[in-house]
């Protein structure tokens, strides 16, 4: 007997939340204790910080090889 575990994809959540960090010209984006699922690269905007509970709390896992994180630009 297997069983499955259901992990739900925040890529949008996350992203949107960073998104919006970086719109508003940077701040931190907190992701609480848990483990999170991502389907693409979450890209962060340079003056936005992407905080969770440390290691081993606040985990994201990656989907079928996708990067974790691509840092945008430093805007001037």
């Amino acid at each position: 007997r297997s069983s499955m575990l259901n992990i739900a994809d925040f890529t949008g959540n996350i992203q949107a939340a960073l998104d919006a960090a970086d719109a508003a010209g940077g701040d931190r984006v907190y992701v609480p204790k848990g483990t999170y699922l991502i389907s693409a690269t979450l890209t962060i905007g340079s003056w936005t910080v992407l905080q969770g509970d440390g290691y081993g709390n606040t985990i994201i896992k990656q989907a079928d090889g996708h990067a974790l994180i691509h840092p945008k630009a430093r805007r001037i």
